[in-house]
């Protein structure tokens, strides 16, 4: 999908998204079959009710990315988003950090790997860093630093598991700082036991600090 809407650079959306009475989140902003020459830099959202920021289909690379005390998750990519993700500061998420999930049968084949890079979480969370779901899908998620977790990859569901067996998941480089006493890594138990790496890194740029290319522009994060 080489299309365009346009660009969205320095937005920030406070207060908003929702949780309807049958649990569904309404995310503070949404991307549907989003185009990859779409410009989508210098994004917040603070205090959505639901989720901050999510992603379904489509292209779009997006960067910089602040997402302040959501409802739900903060990011959510669905049904095989294609882009790419760069510098994202998640904190104050309920749910997850980052939510990977896909309901479209299709999705059970191998595609394109994406990547998502230079993330910080800063929890807590009740369903981890990463949240894997579903149908899942095939990404690359690299030099992600967290802090103050009890879960870090929550791989959930069968067909969840079988898509990390077959290596559609991979985690090349994961820190979990100041983890609580109950932490465990991961609650995948299947045989690609290699599918995350742990190792030091800054993340989205200052590891659990406001990074430098927030300042200015965002409110929340002094």
């Amino acid at each position: 999908m080489e299309s365009s809407s346009g660009s969205i650079n320095y937005l920030r959306v406070e207060y908003a998204g929702a949780i309807a009475e049958n649990g569904k989140n309404f995310d503070a902003v949404s991307f549907y079959g989003v185009g990859a020459f779409t410009n989508i830099t210098n994004v917040q959202t603070f205090e959505s009710l639901g989720n901050g920021i999510r992603f379904i289909g489509g292209n779009a690379d997006a960067e910089q990315l602040a997402v302040t005390q959501s409802g739900g998750s903060s990011v959510v990519v669905q049904d095989d988003w294609s882009g790419n993700g760069e510098s994202w500061y998640l904190t104050g998420g309920i749910k997850s950090g980052i939510e990977i999930t896909s309901i479209a049968p299709e999705s059970l084949i191998l595609q394109e790997i994406d990547t998502i890079s230079k993330v910080s979480v800063i929890g807590p969370t009740l369903d981890g860093a990463i949240r894997y779901a579903d149908e899942g899908g095939s990404y690359l998620l690299t030099n992600i630093f967290t802090k103050n977790l009890s879960l870090g990859v929550n791989v959930e569901g069968a067909t969840a598991s079988e898509q990390v067996d077959m290596g559609n998941l991979r985690i090349d480089s994961i820190q979990f700082s100041d983890p609580t006493n109950d932490f465990i890594p991961t609650n995948y138990t299947g045989p690609n036991s290699n599918f995350y790496m742990e190792s030091a890194n800054n993340g989205a740029g200052s590891q659990d600090q406001k990074p430098e290319w927030a300042n200015g522009w965002t409110v929340g994060l002094d």
